[in-house]
């Protein structure tokens, strides 16, 4: 597949779609996220972002998920499973592509 260079998004569109449409698979493989964030789950209010730790161990988190931690894949799992254990209900999600490093 060549590459768009994306000057006007509706004509870098409008080519990706001739583009998918030409390929003879029968599907298109969409790899997991190389990047995740930690999302706390707030039933209420906003969703909280995790940004980091502070020098006592207590967490920090965010209203803003441009000020979230990003992790590797399997360190996002890493955390939110350790995070599940402490009771606290949480997900991961795919990093912003502003974030991605």
């Amino acid at each position: 597949m060549k590459r768009l260079a994306a000057v006007d998004p509706d004509e870098a569109c409008t080519s990706f779609l001739e583009q998918v449409q030409a390929t003879e698979t029968d599907r298109i493989e969409i790899s997991e996220p190389t990047t995740v964030i930690v999302v706390r789950v707030c039933l209420k209010r906003l969703p909280k972002f995790l940004a980091g730790t502070r020098k006592d161990g207590k967490l920090v988190w965010t209203y803003h998920n441009h000020l979230a931690a990003v992790f590797n894949r399997d360190d996002g799992e890493v955390v939110s499973k350790r995070l599940q254990e402490q009771g606290i209900q949480n997900f991961i999600q795919p990093a912003p592509a502003s974030d991605i490093r």
